[in-house]
């Protein structure tokens, strides 16, 4: 989640910590799902890029187990996100933090406002981020919604990369199946970074760039 939020010795502002202990103990908790998945995420990532080195070089069976293993990483990714999902809904942690990035945001000038400044210092690739409903999604379902966004799309990866081997019976048809996947995994990356931007940079927006 938020590593902003992970550190100091102040606790953040909000509503009463969980009975469990501190917030920032119950962050620290949850981060680990959070950077489980996203290393799993981002281990099926290259072999996905890797599986499109093997197409041009005309090597399907080693393409095939580059599928193969991109897809039980991205499962593995999920279930760590899962996992993250409902210690938030145990614990309440993504209400508290829902409100933190709401007061957070109305003070940096709103959603727009923070990935556009994250755009300008090279934080985040140059892409029409209103248009992906990040800031709609938050506006209608807080940070469990953003969250459900972006896993939503590597479901979706999921999904493509457990498609029927077998309709690839030629080189055009491999490329097609490629071109997807990469266009899924583009998706869900820029989203996924887009919302580690509104957990850590809208934090410190105003300090000087160093990019």
């Amino acid at each position: 989640m938020a590593l902003i939020c992970n550190v100091g010795t102040v606790e953040p502002e909000g509503p009463a910590p969980p009975p469990s202990g501190s917030w920032q103990s119950t962050y620290a908790e949850n981060e680990k799902y959070i950077e489980f998945g996203s290393a799993y995420f981002a281990q099926a990532y290259a072999e996905a890029l890797a599986m499109v080195s093997d197409i041009e070089l005309h090597d399907p069976s080693r393409a095939k187990l580059r599928i193969a293993t991109a897809a039980r990483l991205v499962e593995h990714s999920i279930h760590q996100y899962q996992l993250s999902a409902e210690m938030d809904s145990r614990t309440g942690l993504t209400d508290h933090h829902t409100e933190l990035l709401r007061t957070e945001a109305e003070r940096a000038g709103g959603f727009s406002t923070v990935l556009s400044a994250a755009q300008s210092r090279t934080l985040l690739p140059a892409q029409d981020f209103d248009r992906s409903g990040i800031g709609p999604t938050f506006a209608t379902a807080g940070y469990a919604g953003l969250m459900t966004l972006y896993v939503g799309r590597v479901e979706a990866i999921h999904n493509h990369l457990r498609s029927d081997l077998t309709d690839l019976r030629d080189g055009v048809a491999w490329q097609e199946f490629a071109w997807t996947l990469m266009a899924l995994f583009t998706d869900a990356a820029a989203i996924g970074q887009a919302i580690a931007v509104l957990n850590t940079f809208m934090f410190r927006i105003h300090e000087p760039a160093t990019t």
